[in-house]
């Protein structure tokens, strides 16, 4: 059989010699490109010096889909793992050539564009539309090899999900036959930045302040939602699986460096930040306390001896005496606006008496 595939290959004119039995038996899709032995090894290093990776943050292709022609189809890519993980998302709404609705999967060029340049696996975050996707996709590698490249399709919200994906990772790492990974959402922002944060957390050891300051830096400034906080959370709370720890030496070998200089005003400061490096925030920064709250109506505040961002705040001024904080607060639009004013006020006091 091996054979056989290998004589329709090379003679090209055979293809159209019936070739239904062997289909039908095998599930082969059969083309008349003619494949060759891999030219060069595409390694972690071969990607970095192609993509010109310099850091976390730096974009092989651009919100416009621009910027590297050879994975056109693709937007705001970025490294997470040199040569073995990629993110960012799916240039279609501005595509120049099939422009359609931004909440889609890869278009066929980005698709057949990755397969090309050696990725193993393309995954996409969502489901909407996800039925009109190709799940596979051959092609003529870069390396002038033959090169699969499947597409599947996972939750970043579910955790067996990330799980798995984690695992595919994993494989793309320790084994130098397998291709490099691209993780994306629509517009490489969001959910792509949240398993990208995860993947540093497993393979890098990154931190979980600087595992979500990554999330923040990586959203291109869409992140001031206060419904991001649950990715924050889940960034934070996440804990690395054992059976994909790698070597200290391929970890230092693909480990992608975050950018010397950055850009604090893109930042989701919180209250950990003051309590562990209160030196880094910027004068005036405003941080929002998620977890103090009134009871309706009431100048009561809930579980305060439990609460941690109460705790946090303690802590800060004790570890850091010459630190000036300014507390403020408002109530919600419910309610009499006279007694509003009123019950700030004493909710203001109570804050004080606390600390």
């Amino acid at each position: 059989m091996i054979n056989f595939i290998y004589k329709i290959i090379i003679t090209g004119f055979l293809l159209s010699i019936a070739v239904v039995n062997s289909i039908a038996q095998d599930s082969l899709m059969i083309d008349s490109v003619k494949y060759l032995e891999p030219q060069f090894n595409l390694s972690p290093d071969y990607y970095q010096t192609r993509y010109k990776e310099t850091d976390l943050l730096y974009k092989i292709v651009d919100n416009w889909g621009n910027g590297f022609d050879s994975l056109y189809g693709t937007r705001n890519v970025r490294p997470i793992l040199h040569g073995v993980a990629y993110r960012g998302g799916a240039n279609n709404y501005y595509h120049k050539t099939n422009k359609r609705s931004n909440s889609n999967p890869l278009p066929n060029d980005g698709i057949d564009n990755l397969c090309k340049e050696g990725f193993s696996h393309s995954i996409y975050l969502y489901k909407k539309n996800w039925e009109t996707a190709p799940t596979i996709d051959t092609c003529k590698c870069v390396n002038e090899s033959k090169n699969v490249l499947e597409y599947n399709q996972f939750d970043y919200f579910d955790d067996q999900h990330v799980y798995q994906m984690l695992e595919i990772v994993y494989k793309s790492a320790i084994d130098s036959t397998v291709g490099p990974v691209y993780l994306h959402c629509w517009n490489g922002w969001h959910a792509s930045g949240f398993i990208s944060a995860i993947i540093l957390k497993q393979f890098c050891g990154m931190s979980d302040l600087d595992a979500t300051s990554y999330w923040d830096l990586g959203t291109d400034g869409a992140n001031t939602s206060p419904r991001y906080n649950a990715i924050r959370e889940r960034i934070k709370n996440f804990k690395p699986y054992s059976e994909f720890l790698l070597k200290d030496s391929l970890q230092n070998s693909i480990c992608v460096s975050m950018p010397i200089v950055i850009d604090k005003s893109q930042l989701h400061i919180t209250i950990e930040h003051l309590v562990i490096v209160p030196e880094a925030i910027p004068v005036n920064s405003i941080l929002i306390l998620d977890h103090v709250k009134f009871l309706p109506n009431k100048t009561t505040l809930v579980n305060p001896n439990g609460n941690e961002d109460l705790k946090n705040v303690i802590k800060a001024l004790v570890k850091s005496p010459d630190l000036k904080l300014e507390i403020g607060g408002h109530t919600d639009r419910s309610g009499n606006e006279v007694n509003n004013k009123l019950l700030s006020k004493i909710e203001l006091n109570m804050f004080t008496i606390i600390w």
